[in-house]
């Protein structure tokens, strides 16, 4: 069996790396790219513009997004979106999100339980049904 690298169009998992925040911003185009044309479920409420975002990339490809705010000791992530193989990238976006959080001074992320990443992989990350707000997955980190 191939692994996901070796699979023709999938991304060489090995160059991923997650940018700091805000050193790349994305448009809405440049994720419904990054989605194969799919349009993504966080733009009817224009999540992506936002507070701050990270970029995952993969070489020079972008192959994930993450937009959040900082509030109190809460990291919000409006946006979070990844090309398939998806589960790799998420958990990479999701580790970077929480190592800010951190270093902000932060105790917990909370994730939009509307973002465009199947349940099981946050359920997966440690996130579940929270105290947070209505509608969100959270994770405390301390």
């Amino acid at each position: 069996m191939n692994a996901p690298a070796d699979l023709p169009g999938s991304p060489d998992l090995r160059r991923l790396r997650v940018l700091a925040p805000d050193a790349r911003r994305l448009t809405e185009a440049d994720v419904r790219h990054m989605l194969g044309g799919v349009r993504p479920h966080h733009a009817r409420g224009g999540g992506l513009e936002r507070g701050r975002q990270m970029v995952a990339l993969c070489g020079d490809d972008v192959v994930g997004v993450a937009a959040f705010e900082l509030e109190e000791a809460d990291l919000f992530v409006h946006v979070l979106a990844a090309a398939p193989p998806a589960a790799d990238v998420i958990a990479a976006l999701v580790g970077a999100l929480e190592l800010a959080c951190l270093a902000a001074g932060g105790r917990r992320v909370a994730l939009t339980a509307h973002a465009d990443v199947a349940p099981g992989i946050l359920a997966g990350l440690g996130y579940e049904a929270g105290e947070a707000r209505a509608g969100w997955l959270t994770r405390r980190l301390t």
